[in-house]
């Protein structure tokens, strides 16, 4: 007696396309990562045709994404992949932002648009290029244990410590890193650079009587809670006190900015493929993004204030991108704003993960 394999049904957030310049991934990650789990499972299932459909949707915007995909050559685990590609995906966007702004800028002030982050000479005016990209990442995979040697504590990941090691996905951690550090210090460049426009046109900036920069930057100090909250939950693990479901709900808890670490990554992601590390490494990573995108988002929001500057020194193009939503990034990438799934009985449509963060 022979019986038919099961899909096991899903329930997706509906596609959206968020005008904030503060995004979350949740919802992105959950609505592809599932889907593409779904194929292998359909093809089982004597659905091949449906199968093909929702492959040929996640190809195409797979091609889209095709400058953050992982390519790993050792896993093949499609919801870490499609996860790693819609990270990248909300992490370029402060930073394609910012670009624009310094590139603005450099026209009535010097910038250095040069970057060195664990030692390597990053251009910020190349850093979406394929040609950056994979330069960079040969440099990682050419050198792996020296660039991980010098990550913190709390960002070292697969290395077996928790019971798997990986190269490839030592690799992405590195990158990821180097991603938020190239964030944080576009920031760093624009709050500069502002102070030089300033001085250069002081007697325009003392006439228009506007509020001043919020400086200093502000400092979340996330590596240091990190390392605080890691060291005291291995303490406990040595004596036996707790285990990985410990850490990941202290984690889970922590606020930054009056707003708490799951909030900050757009809920909870749902995974076929549980992964205890995975999860920990999300949310440090999201902890260490947010502490970078807080700051700018603070210098952003002052910027609308002083827009009357920009347009009296000539900087009036600046004003565009100062509003220049996750949106308005998705659209340029031609990223879809529908996608129609009703060919399948086993996708379910949910509701999307509402936002807390301040828009």
């Amino acid at each position: 007696m022979s019986t038919t394999f099961q899909v096991e049904p899903v329930v997706i957030p509906p596609l959206a396309c968020p005008k904030v310049i503060l995004p979350t991934k949740g919802d992105l990650v959950n609505m592809f990562s599932q889907l593409a789990n779904l194929p292998s499972q359909l093809i089982l299932a004597g659905q091949e045709e449906t199968a093909k459909q929702i492959q040929d949707i996640l190809d195409s915007v797979r091609e889209l994404l095709s400058i953050y995909d992982p390519k790993f050559k050792t896993i093949e685990i499609p919801e870490m992949e499609w996860e790693i590609m819609i990270t990248r995906l909300t992490q370029d966007y402060p930073m394609y932002v910012q670009q624009k702004f310094l590139e603005l800028i450099g026209k009535l002030t010097p910038i250095s648009f040069e970057l060195t982050i664990l030692g390597i000479e990053i251009d910020i005016l190349k850093i979406f290029t394929a040609e950056e990209i994979a330069k960079i990442k040969t440099q990682i995979s050419e050198e792996l244990d020296k660039f991980y040697d010098m990550l913190p504590e709390s960002y070292k990941f697969w290395d077996g410590e928790f019971g798997f090691e990986n190269p490839e996905l030592k690799a992405e951690g590195i990158w990821s890193y180097i991603r938020s550090k190239i964030n944080g210090g576009m920031t760093g460049l624009l709050a500069d650079a502002f102070k030089a426009l300033i001085k250069l046109f002081k007697e325009i900036w003392d006439t228009l009587g506007l509020p001043d920069i919020p400086l200093p930057l502000v400092d979340l100090d996330v590596e240091s809670i990190l390392q605080k909250i890691t060291d005291a939950w291995k303490k406990k693990v040595e004596k036996g006190q707790a285990s990985y479901a410990d850490l990941i709900e202290e984690l889970e808890g922590i606020e930054l900015a009056g707003f708490n670490l799951l909030s900050l990554i757009g809920g909870k992601i749902t995974e076929k493929v549980e992964s205890a590390e995975r999860k920990i490494e999300r949310l440090m990573e999201g902890a260490r993004d947010f502490s970078v995108n807080w700051p700018r988002y603070l210098l952003t929001k002052w910027m609308e204030k002083v827009t009357a500057f920009f347009e009296a020194i000539g900087l009036g193009a600046i004003v565009e991108f100062i509003t220049f939503t996750f949106c308005d990034f998705l659209s340029l990438l031609g990223f879809p704003k529908t996608i129609d799934l009703s060919f399948s009985d086993d996708i379910t449509i949910g509701t999307a993960n509402t936002s807390v963060l301040p828009t």
